[in-house]
């Protein structure tokens, strides 16, 4: 009877006081490629999708080990990696977040210097890289940081001259490029820079017109508009918004991610495409737009139904079925928010969050992933043509301070448990060691274990 009673009181105190992964009205929301990732309102860093280079940044990597064997690392639900985290951004296989006290933490491939030069090839968990940064952006294999002096610092693969050093050699160490800036945003090989004045600046690489002129590639910033305030580019496309609201677009046209009509093969000069826009979001070869009043709207490549208007471009051995739109096409409304990756999208809508698109290696978080190394598809049977409301499905993935052993039950085998973690007798993975940390101040330790305790005998009726 007595144990009934400390359950049913646990019980309701969970539900009054659980860290849910969720909290759509105040997230941030993140894709990148086949990865997704979430800052909640506490500031906590969640991460799910493809693993392939550690780029979850939990400890652990997807591979093939020597006898050929796909190791599968991927995760389908989030997995919690950071406190304390102010922005984010995935890259290629790297990903980054600036924690609150403004450092900059790394993790993933560092194949091209892209992490650092003092580090592996593969960083399986956050490093810390820079201090005093306040905006950072990711492309292929290479990352840019604006300071909060408004110097922006860049590193990695400059194979283009997208490091915008005068030079075309790869980088571990990072350089100044720029004053005065106040926001960066990469592409695949592609860098743009919009300054406190308003004036964009555009290098790297130009196969497709995606720095807004007709040149060869620049490994210099070369100005391109003016009176800009928001600013983000696809794998070979580039967009703006002017103060106005109107949005600009230009580059790689291929699959109709300009969102305009009469289209060949790319703009080389920002052509007009919509009026009205709060943001803009580009995505490896599709675009979305969220105009002022809470509308969605999304073009281009529609493969792995990455628009979500509920079709799908199809590529199988025989024949092709097209469903990409080359004109803005509405989505949703009361959308805040989104964000676009390599084949999938995420909104922030009022109270919940959606995702659709490709779903094979649980980038949408749905808690299932297909297993696409086996046998090559391009279309995975978890695709998801329409906007899916995954908020719902992450209270599944609710965690529970306390419950450092993961049996959703809190009582003093959990104590045991934290108490052997820090005997180092047992591990923990991250989402429990983010229940493990029952006091919240970033370490486990015998303090845990004790509040554990109180909670289990009834002393403690809540968790701060």
């Amino acid at each position: 009877m007595l144990l009934k009673k400390i359950t049913i009181m646990f019980v309701s105190m969970i539900i009054a006081n659980s860290i849910a992964v969720v909290k759509a009205e105040s997230a941030n929301v993140f894709a990148g490629n086949k990865c997704s990732a979430m800052i909640d309102s506490r500031g906590s860093l969640w991460m799910w999708g493809d693993n392939e280079y550690g780029k979850l940044g939990n400890g652990q990597e997807s591979y093939i080990d020597e006898q050929w064997n796909y190791i599968c690392a991927d995760e389908s639900s989030p997995v919690w990696i950071l406190n304390d985290v102010a922005c984010a951004d995935l890259g290629g296989n790297h990903c980054a977040a600036i924690k609150e006290d403004g450092s900059l933490l790394m993790w993933g491939s560092n194949e091209s210097g892209q992490i650092g030069e003092n580090y592996d090839k593969d960083v399986l968990e956050p490093v810390s890289v820079m201090d005093s940064v306040e905006n950072v952006s990711l492309g292929e294999m290479h990352t840019a940081a604006v300071k909060k002096d408004g110097t922006l610092w860049m590193w990695g693969n400059n194979e283009y001259g997208q490091l915008g050093d005068g030079t075309k050699l790869n980088s571990g160490e990072s350089v100044c490029v720029m004053e005065n800036v106040c926001k960066v945003a990469l592409g695949a090989y592609h860098s743009a820079a919009l300054k406190y004045d308003g004036t964009l600046w555009l290098w790297g690489n130009n196969d497709f017109g995606q720095l807004g002129f007709e040149s060869s590639h620049s490994n210099v910033p070369q100005l391109v508009m003016e009176d800009v305030k928001d600013i983000s580019l696809g794998d070979y496309h580039s967009a703006a918004i002017k103060n106005d609201g109107s949005l600009w677009l230009w580059g790689c046209c291929l699959n109709g991610q300009i969102g305009i009509d009469k289209c060949e093969n790319s703009v080389c000069e920002p052509v007009c495409v919509m009026e009205n826009v709060k943001s803009v979001s580009l995505g490896s070869s599709f675009s979305g737009a969220v105009c002022k009043d809470g509308t969605l709207f999304m073009w281009g490549s529609n493969l792995n139904g990455r628009l979500g208007n509920g079709k799908a471009t199809i590529i199988d051995k025989n024949k092709v079925i097209w469903a990409d739109e080359f004109s803005p096409v509405k989505i949703m409304e009361n959308v805040i928010d989104v964000k676009l990756g390599e084949n999938h999208a995420i909104a922030v809508c009022n109270g919940s969050i959606w995702a659709w698109g490709g779903c094979g290696c649980g980038q949408l978080g749905i808690g299932e992933h297909d297993d696409m190394f086996d046998e090559p598809k391009r279309q995975s049977k978890l695709d998801k043509y329409s906007p899916v409301c995954v908020s719902e499905l992450f209270d599944i993935y609710k965690t529970l301070k306390g419950d450092a052993n993961g049996d959703w039950v809190v009582d003093s085998a959990d104590a045991t448990t934290i108490l052997r973690y820090v005997a180092k007798i047992e591990s923990l993975s991250g989402n429990l060691i983010f229940a493990a940390d029952v006091n919240d101040d970033l370490i486990v330790d015998s303090a845990d274990a004790t509040m554990v305790l109180r909670i289990v005998a009834g002393l403690e009726n809540k968790i701060e």
